[in-house]
């Protein structure tokens, strides 16, 4: 049974598996069996310095989801759960690592054909094919696994097997109250979409089924500061609405080669930046493009929610209006764009070329 790690065991110093300061001190904090309501905030706090995605779920229910988490320690290549077993919650990986195992049915001959193929002699395969079944993946801190077990159907079983890989430590959110929590956040993440709809130029005139249909097509998306949201030549997914932070819509300029040996000199555009409240990716939709004419990059972090191409494209016929408003937007950013390349070109030296020149 996974015991209750004291705080002595959680700070015993391991030369190959420190435990960092600012886990430690998130893990002094909850355990402490009364947490008084003017500790919650400290916590909630700390939980943020130690990895923000912990409580980005329930947004509206903090001090709920933390009061009912526990703290579970495993040594390396303890057993988590195992696949069938009755589903007890949501596992954090607060520091360490898990590998996750899917029972395979074939017979030990069959198993040994698969490792022998995936590598010779077994090196590469027996990291995918072992007694256990299949080594599906691994997961790291900051991951959370376990939530597959419950959701949809209270009764259901977990669905494959976690070892810990190292000395692992996990913050646990029992079922019952995961679920309340999941159901409680998804009712209000489906209201925030439909509220950000209202008041969108794009959408404004709907009607409010058409937006709630919408909105459950919408999927949240974050990008962190200086990640690249999508790169030129990439294909044309969906459409990003953003509703917070700030991305650069760039292109290149390229120096034409003296000789074929000599590498290519490029240069970076900046065309616009974006902002809670603007669109990335209707542009490639309006033009029927397959791939992404513009490369998109986060100089904050940034979030948006994202629609693919099959919803942009079924909006984009089933509402003119929409459709009108989407094609005078890229009208407009087009003509900008091309203003900001010309001003490039004429500070570039000559025999610079646009490096996709058939998006203007």
């Amino acid at each position: 049974m996974p015991r209750r790690p004291s705080m002595a065991s959680l700070t015993d110093v391991e030369s190959d598996n420190l435990i960092p300061y600012s886990v430690r001190k998130l893990l002094q904090l909850l355990s402490e069996r009364k947490t008084p309501k003017s500790r919650l905030a400290n916590i909630v706090n700390q939980m943020n310095v130690v990895d923000s995605d912990i409580l980005d779920k329930v947004p509206q229910h903090q001090e709920q989801f933390i009061e009912d988490l526990t703290i579970k320690e495993y040594g390396a290549f303890e057993t988590i759960f195992e696949e069938g077993d009755f589903p007890d919650g949501y596992y954090h990986i607060l520091h360490g690592s898990v590998q996750i195992w899917k029972a395979t049915k074939l017979s030990e001959e069959e198993v040994q054909k698969q490792r022998e193929e995936a590598g010779d002699d077994g090196g590469e395969g027996e990291a995918f094919y072992d007694k256990r079944g299949i080594h599906i993946c691994d997961l790291a801190t900051g991951c959370g696994f376990g939530e597959l077990g419950f959701q949809g159907d209270r009764q259901a079983v977990r669905s494959a097997s976690v070892v810990a890989a190292e000395r692992t430590i996990c913050l646990v959110s029992s079922a019952n109250v995961y679920l309340k929590l999941m159901e409680l956040s998804i009712k209000s993440q489906l209201r925030r979409k439909i509220d950000w709809l209202e008041n969108c130029a794009l959408f404004r005139h709907w009607s409010d089924e058409k937006r709630y249909e919408f909105a459950q097509s919408l999927r949240s998306y974050k990008c962190a500061k200086g990640r690249y949201v999508c790169t030129s030549g990439e294909p044309a997914a969906g459409v990003w609405f953003l509703i917070g932070g700030e991305i650069r819509v760039q292109t290149h300029l390229d120096k034409e080669k003296e000789n074929e040996k000599a590498p290519t000199e490029r240069r970076q555009v900046e065309l616009a930046l974006l902002g809670a409240g603007d669109v990335f990716g209707v542009c490639e939709h309006v033009e029927e493009r397959r791939e992404m004419s513009r490369s998109a990059y986060a100089t904050k972090a940034s979030s948006a929610y994202f629609a693919g191409t099959s919803a942009v494209l079924t909006l984009m016929f089933e509402d003119e209006v929409t459709r009108q408003l989407m094609i005078a937007l890229t009208k407009k950013r087009r003509k900008w764009e091309a203003l900001r390349v010309q001003q490039a070109l004429s500070r570039a030296p000559r025999g610079t070329r646009i490096f996709n020149p058939t998006s203007m």
